[in-house]
């Protein structure tokens, strides 16, 4: 075992002769014992020293970005990563790598190779890397064993101080338990004590995850301090010099160990400018900081050069389903989804548990006692409207997962006895977003034929059911935060789909309508959330007043109870709700 008080690096140099190991008792319970204990403290303390005398003067080469010989990919092997084709199996994988910047450069993993602008991180200089840690003070061995210490030796596969490392790796644990949620009824090994086992003994390991937290500190604290910067940059580096050393080993190219450090780098970009604690509508929850959705599709932006570069290694490596580490693939799969409900794109990867498959957890649901059990009753309605064919039938069990999903979550928030646990809902949760999103893109193939064809008038109020839903699901079950959620988008092409099926269902209105109603009503919220769509908002309060006086729906509590035979999560919706009421009962649609 290697001086936990050097500056050195944790392996001894394989030149010099071991150290000799002398291990002594904590508390000695003679005096004899005692004096043995300090003497061998003294003396290692005193080899310590000569060893800093030794090295004065002497620069350590810090291992990092810029170093000439390993932090660079090798121009054979770059090229490699940058010209991988798209093989028929695993075509998914390379649409991941397709939808970012086209003018990006071939993937690197240093950042300084050419990220966009907006992903580009500043790199410090050579000299300040060399002295990344020079002012820290190292405390002395007897300091360094006392109660409450995670790692008393400094075991850890890194340089970084103890000081700086031992609350870094506790947040780290911490975090863990969060995005895999440990059920503690089950006797088996979690996935955290995996995670936990192989960091602690993996050098790449240990420093993307000391990477990732220090990025989400940064993103949800009031900026880091300079000592943990430092550990930013030097995690960081460390990451880097890693993954372009393992690119050039055909064995470890495309490992999993490499293949989480590049999703470190893909997923911790900038922190987002936004002010996170603003108050925006419409309002969402109850579970916004479930998996860490809040800092991960809210408060960090992505880097597109990373995201491709990961696309590819997972290409290489034939998809996420050969993944071999514990919750990896689930990891991946959940960072997929987030990118995918932010920019309303289809999910390039299969979806994955954590635990159990939450389709059957879902499907055995029934809860006629249920205070929301109304909730997606209402959607019966389609099967009259548009063709029974198997993309309804697809729509209306997405559409039923997203109430049975909100049943559960009420349970959960309001304490009920029958409610699941935290890992059943992230699976569900995960599970109907992918769900949903898988089918946002129906459109291409109808709209040109949208005004003149029937067919493609039921495919208008389809993809108006669908719009609707993916509002519901932005505000409720998987809350992407203000500005990064479509609302914006969803707002007005919902808009563009009800204008067209409402003219080809006028002579059915009176059969449609509480489901239109729904529709506008999402529509509505959804407007609330961006200055850019207050000629949306005008539109809808507008609708919303006609189908109110047709309906002749008298109060708030009237039009909640429509609403709840579709998608509406009271807990969260109702002040936004009854404003929107207000709203509507203020308007001159004939002005």
């Amino acid at each position: 075992m290697s001086d936990p008080t050097a500056d050195g690096p944790t392996k001894p140099d394989r030149s010099e002769a071991p150290p000799r190991l002398t291990f002594v008792t904590a508390r000695p319970d003679t005096k004899q014992g005692r004096q043995e204990a300090k003497a061998a403290i003294r003396a290692h303390a005193s080899q310590a020293s000569w060893a800093k005398i030794r090295k004065k003067g002497k620069q350590p080469r810090q291992p990092g970005i810029g170093s000439g010989d390993s932090t660079r990919l090798d121009q054979q092997q770059q090229h490699r990563l940058s010209s991988v084709g798209e093989p028929a199996s695993s075509s998914a994988s390379t649409d991941l790598a397709s939808r970012s910047n086209d003018d990006d450069p071939p993937y690197n993993a240093d950042y300084a190779t050419g990220a966009s602008a907006s992903a580009r991180q500043v790199v410090p200089s050579r000299a300040a890397r060399q002295t990344i840690f020079g002012p820290v003070n190292v405390p002395s061995p007897l300091r360094t064993v006392g109660a409450g210490d995670i790692d008393p030796f400094t075991s850890y596969p890194s340089r970084l101080p103890k000081e700086v490392a031992a609350p870094v790796i506790s947040q780290v644990n911490h975090f863990l338990n969060i995005v895999f949620l440990p059920d503690p009824d089950r006797p088996t090994p979690s996935i955290v004590q995996h995670w936990i086992s192989c960091y602690m003994k993996d050098s790449t390991f240990f420093h993307a995850l000391c990477f990732a937290q220090l990025a989400r500190s940064s993103a949800t604290e009031a900026g880091l301090k300079p000592i943990n910067r430092k550990a930013y940059w030097y995690c960081y580096a460390e990451v880097v010099r890693e993954v372009n050393r393992r690119f050039n080993d055909p064995v470890e190219q495309c490992s999993d160990e490499t293949i989480f450090a590049v999703q470190a780098l893909a997923f911790h970009g900038d922190a987002t400018t936004d002010e996170a604690d603003t108050p925006r509508s419409p309002s969402q929850g109850p579970m916004n900081s479930m998996q860490g959705l809040d800092i991960y599709a809210g408060r960090l932006n992505s880097v597109g050069m990373h995201v491709k570069g990961l696309a590819r290694m997972l290409a290489l490596r034939g998809g996420i389903a050969d993944i071999e580490f514990p919750g990896l693939a689930a990891m991946l799969s959940y960072g997929d989804l987030l990118l995918a409900s932010r920019s309303l794109h289809n999910p390039v990867y299969p979806f994955v548990p954590i635990g159990d498959s939450p389709a059957r957890s879902l499907a055995d649901v029934s809860r006629t006692d249920h205070p929301l059990a109304k909730l997606g009753t209402g959607f019966r309605v389609l099967r009259d409207l548009i063709s029974n064919d198997e993309s309804t039938q697809r729509l209306l069990s997405i559409l039923r997962d997203l109430a049975t999903y909100s049943l559960g979550v009420y349970d959960y928030i309001m304490g009920r006895p029958e409610a699941p646990s935290l890992r059943v809902l992230a699976d569900q949760r995960n599970f109907v977003q992918h769900r949903l999103m898988q089918i946002c893109a129906m459109s291409g193939d109808h709209t040109a034929d949208a005004a003149t064809d029937d067919p493609a008038s039921t495919f208008q109020l389809e993809e108006a059911c669908w719009v609707a839903a993916a509002v519901y699901s932005l505000i409720a079950v998987f809350p992407v935060p203000h500005p990064n959620a479509p609302f914006a988008t969803l707002a007005k092409q919902l808009k563009q789909h009800l204008v067209h099926t409402s003219s080809h269902f006028a002579r059915r209105w009176q059969k449609p309508s509480p489901l239109v109603l729904w529709m506008t009503f999402m529509g509505a919220l959804a407007s609330m959330a961006d200055e850019d769509t207050q000629e949306e908002k005008a539109w809808y309060i507008t609708v919303l007043e006609r189908l109110v006086h047709r309906m002749q729906i008298p109060s708030w509590e009237r039009l909640k109870d429509l609403l709840l035979d579709f998608l509406w999560f009271p807990n969260t919706s109702d002040p936004d709700g009854q404003q929107l009421w207000k709203e509507i009962h203020t308007s001159n649609p004939f002005g």
